[in-house]
């Protein structure tokens, strides 16, 4: 589903961002730099969807504080753990947000390497395990609000 969100925002937005750098680029940088271009224009719609998706799944618990727009308490963060309430969409919020940080991982090893490599590898590979460890473990209460910061931090 994100792959195929990329794709088709890739193909509208291809022609705009083509015509605007080739003034400036040329042949292979010109073909990177739209490459780049489209990629950050999905990233765009995809964050600030998943935030917003973020903030109404987070507004169903009693531990959103007003720091997240919300008027719980944090702590009964950890109040009823392990038998915490389960919010409406948390599976779905988890899912999609495993599911582009996955096709993320993925396409980071099978693209042309860049100067940050391993940095980003480590980038992936710890945001997966974040995800993974939180629903796991139980932990989604506080997964929750951490995937909204680090959503906002891509």
């Amino acid at each position: 589903m994100i792959y195929r969100g990329k794709i088709i925002v890739a193909k509208a937005s291809r022609k705009y961002f083509h015509s605007r750098l080739k003034l400036k680029y040329q042949d292979e940088a010109l073909e990177l730099k739209v490459y780049k271009s489209t990629r950050n224009f999905f990233k765009v719609f995809y964050f600030a969807f998943i935030t917003l998706f973020g903030f109404y799944v987070y507004a169903d618990t009693n531990y959103q504080s007003p720091v997240m727009f919300g008027s719980g308490d944090m702590m009964y963060l950890r109040s009823d753990w392990p038998y915490n309430h389960l919010p409406r969409f948390l599976k779905l919020y988890y899912m999609i947000g495993l599911s582009y940080h996955f096709e993320d991982t993925v396409h980071h090893l099978f693209h042309p390497a860049q100067n940050d490599f391993f940095e980003m590898l480590l980038h992936h590979y710890i945001t997966l395990l974040l995800i993974v460890g939180s629903y796991m473990t139980g932990m989604w209460n506080s997964g929750i609000g951490v995937m909204i910061q680090m959503d906002n931090g891509d």
